[in-house]
Protein backbone atom coordinates (compact mmCIF):
# COMPACT_ATOMS: atom_id res chain seq x y z
CA UNK A 1 0.00 0.00 0.00
CA UNK A 2 1.15 3.70 -0.96
CA UNK A 3 -0.21 6.52 1.11
CA UNK A 4 0.71 10.37 -0.01
CA UNK A 5 2.67 12.09 2.26
CA UNK A 6 0.41 14.55 4.61
CA UNK A 7 0.96 17.03 7.24
CA UNK A 8 0.01 15.07 10.57
CA UNK A 9 0.05 11.06 11.05
CA UNK A 10 -1.66 8.02 9.50
CA UNK A 11 -3.12 5.60 12.15
CA UNK A 12 -3.71 2.12 10.94
CA UNK A 13 -5.76 0.35 13.38
CA UNK A 14 -7.92 -2.79 13.51
CA UNK A 15 -10.04 -3.83 16.19
CA UNK A 16 -12.79 -6.90 16.66
CA UNK A 17 -14.20 -9.14 19.04
CA UNK A 18 -13.52 -11.64 20.47
CA UNK A 19 -10.34 -13.77 21.58
CA UNK A 20 -11.23 -17.50 21.94
CA UNK A 21 -12.45 -18.57 25.39
CA UNK A 22 -10.04 -20.06 27.98
CA UNK A 23 -6.80 -18.08 27.22
CA UNK A 24 -5.02 -19.44 30.23
CA UNK A 25 -3.38 -15.54 31.21
CA UNK A 26 -6.66 -14.13 30.48
CA UNK A 27 -9.68 -13.06 32.84
CA UNK A 28 -12.45 -14.27 30.70
CA UNK A 29 -11.02 -13.97 27.58
CA UNK A 30 -13.94 -15.12 25.36
CA UNK A 31 -15.33 -11.30 26.69
CA UNK A 32 -12.31 -9.74 25.43
CA UNK A 33 -11.30 -8.01 22.09
CA UNK A 34 -8.64 -7.40 20.03
CA UNK A 35 -6.60 -4.52 18.73
CA UNK A 36 -3.74 -4.32 16.87
CA UNK A 37 -2.37 -0.86 15.05
CA UNK A 38 0.24 1.29 13.97
CA UNK A 39 1.56 4.91 13.71
CA UNK A 40 3.29 6.35 10.59
CA UNK A 41 4.79 9.93 11.24
CA UNK A 42 5.54 12.57 9.13
CA UNK A 43 9.12 11.40 9.35
CA UNK A 44 8.21 8.27 8.72
CA UNK A 45 6.45 9.04 5.05
CA UNK A 46 9.04 11.75 4.26
CA UNK A 47 11.99 9.17 3.83
CA UNK A 48 9.58 6.18 2.47
CA UNK A 49 9.94 3.85 4.70
CA UNK A 50 9.15 0.48 4.27
CA UNK A 51 7.52 -2.06 7.46
CA UNK A 52 10.10 -4.82 9.02
CA UNK A 53 8.16 -8.39 7.97
CA UNK A 54 8.26 -11.28 10.71
CA UNK A 55 9.99 -13.75 9.45
CA UNK A 56 8.40 -16.82 10.80
CA UNK A 57 4.98 -17.96 12.27
CA UNK A 58 5.62 -18.34 16.02
CA UNK A 59 2.49 -19.54 16.85
CA UNK A 60 3.43 -22.79 17.55
CA UNK A 61 2.94 -25.82 20.99
CA UNK A 62 5.67 -25.22 23.35
CA UNK A 63 7.14 -27.85 25.72
CA UNK A 64 6.51 -27.66 29.52
CA UNK A 65 9.41 -28.23 31.18
CA UNK A 66 11.87 -27.38 28.20
CA UNK A 67 13.46 -24.64 27.00
CA UNK A 68 11.76 -23.54 24.08
CA UNK A 69 12.59 -20.52 21.80
CA UNK A 70 9.72 -17.62 20.36
CA UNK A 71 11.31 -15.50 17.88
CA UNK A 72 9.67 -12.12 17.04
CA UNK A 73 12.69 -11.46 14.65
CA UNK A 74 12.03 -9.20 11.24
CA UNK A 75 13.67 -8.44 7.97
CA UNK A 76 13.49 -5.00 7.27
CA UNK A 77 14.48 -3.39 3.71
CA UNK A 78 15.51 -0.15 5.23
CA UNK A 79 18.30 -2.42 7.45
CA UNK A 80 17.07 0.09 10.46
CA UNK A 81 17.48 -1.44 14.48
CA UNK A 82 14.20 -2.82 15.53
CA UNK A 83 13.69 -2.53 19.19
CA UNK A 84 11.39 -4.83 20.89
CA UNK A 85 9.56 -4.54 24.25
CA UNK A 86 6.91 -6.37 26.19
CA UNK A 87 3.21 -4.72 26.17
CA UNK A 88 0.16 -5.98 27.42
CA UNK A 89 -2.11 -6.96 24.05
CA UNK A 90 -4.79 -4.43 23.74
CA UNK A 91 -8.17 -5.41 24.07
CA UNK A 92 -11.32 -3.13 21.94
CA UNK A 93 -14.69 -4.51 20.98
CA UNK A 94 -16.93 -6.84 23.34
CA UNK A 95 -20.29 -9.27 22.73
CA UNK A 96 -22.75 -5.71 22.12
CA UNK A 97 -24.65 -7.03 19.06
CA UNK A 98 -23.88 -10.76 18.93
CA UNK A 99 -24.69 -12.05 22.88
CA UNK A 100 -25.40 -8.72 24.73
CA UNK A 101 -27.69 -6.08 23.49
CA UNK A 102 -26.41 -3.57 21.78
CA UNK A 103 -25.25 -2.19 18.84
CA UNK A 104 -22.16 -4.63 16.96
CA UNK A 105 -20.22 -1.15 15.34
CA UNK A 106 -20.12 0.38 18.95
CA UNK A 107 -16.63 0.23 21.02
CA UNK A 108 -18.47 -2.49 22.97
CA UNK A 109 -19.30 -4.19 19.46
CA UNK A 110 -18.33 -7.57 17.77
CA UNK A 111 -17.00 -5.08 15.19
CA UNK A 112 -16.28 -2.03 16.09
CA UNK A 113 -16.32 0.89 13.91
CA UNK A 114 -12.67 2.28 14.28
CA UNK A 115 -13.41 6.01 13.40
CA UNK A 116 -15.38 5.89 16.45
CA UNK A 117 -13.01 3.88 19.18
CA UNK A 118 -10.09 5.79 18.76
CA UNK A 119 -6.60 4.70 20.90
CA UNK A 120 -5.77 4.58 23.53
CA UNK A 121 -6.99 0.96 23.83
CA UNK A 122 -7.30 -0.37 27.24
CA UNK A 123 -5.20 -3.71 27.87
CA UNK A 124 -6.75 -6.91 28.11
CA UNK A 125 -7.21 -8.23 32.20
CA UNK A 126 -4.84 -10.06 32.99
CA UNK A 127 -5.47 -13.64 35.73
CA UNK A 128 -3.57 -13.79 38.61
CA UNK A 129 -0.17 -14.12 38.50
CA UNK A 130 0.24 -13.15 35.11
CA UNK A 131 1.19 -9.91 33.68
CA UNK A 132 2.84 -8.09 30.07
CA UNK A 133 6.20 -8.65 31.60
CA UNK A 134 5.32 -12.49 32.18
CA UNK A 135 2.90 -13.57 30.43
CA UNK A 136 3.96 -17.47 31.14
CA UNK A 137 3.32 -16.61 34.87
CA UNK A 138 5.68 -15.12 37.73
CA UNK A 139 6.95 -18.17 38.42
CA UNK A 140 8.29 -19.60 34.70
CA UNK A 141 11.57 -18.82 33.76
CA UNK A 142 11.74 -16.55 31.08
CA UNK A 143 13.92 -13.89 29.09
CA UNK A 144 13.20 -11.74 26.11
CA UNK A 145 15.92 -9.75 24.23
CA UNK A 146 15.03 -6.75 23.01
CA UNK A 147 17.26 -6.58 20.05
CA UNK A 148 16.56 -9.49 18.28
CA UNK A 149 12.89 -10.50 19.72
CA UNK A 150 14.00 -13.89 20.68
CA UNK A 151 11.72 -15.15 24.10
CA UNK A 152 13.09 -17.56 25.83
CA UNK A 153 10.94 -19.26 28.14
CA UNK A 154 10.44 -22.90 30.07
CA UNK A 155 6.69 -23.38 30.37
CA UNK A 156 5.27 -24.95 33.69
CA UNK A 157 1.84 -25.86 32.42
CA UNK A 158 -0.28 -26.60 29.09
CA UNK A 159 -2.40 -23.55 27.85
CA UNK A 160 -3.24 -21.09 25.38
CA UNK A 161 -1.03 -17.49 26.91
CA UNK A 162 -2.02 -13.79 25.11
CA UNK A 163 1.54 -12.30 24.66
CA UNK A 164 1.77 -8.30 23.71
CA UNK A 165 4.59 -7.40 21.64
CA UNK A 166 5.86 -3.51 20.47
Amino acid sequence: VSLPQINGEYMVAYQRCCRVENITNMLNSGEQGSAVGFIITEEGQKVNNVSPTIKEDFFSPLEIGKKNYINFNHTDEDQEKVAYSLNAPFNAGGTDGATTPGSPISCSGVTPKPSNCLPPYDQIKYANDYSALNPFGVNVIASFDQNSGQYEVTPSIQGYFAIGLK
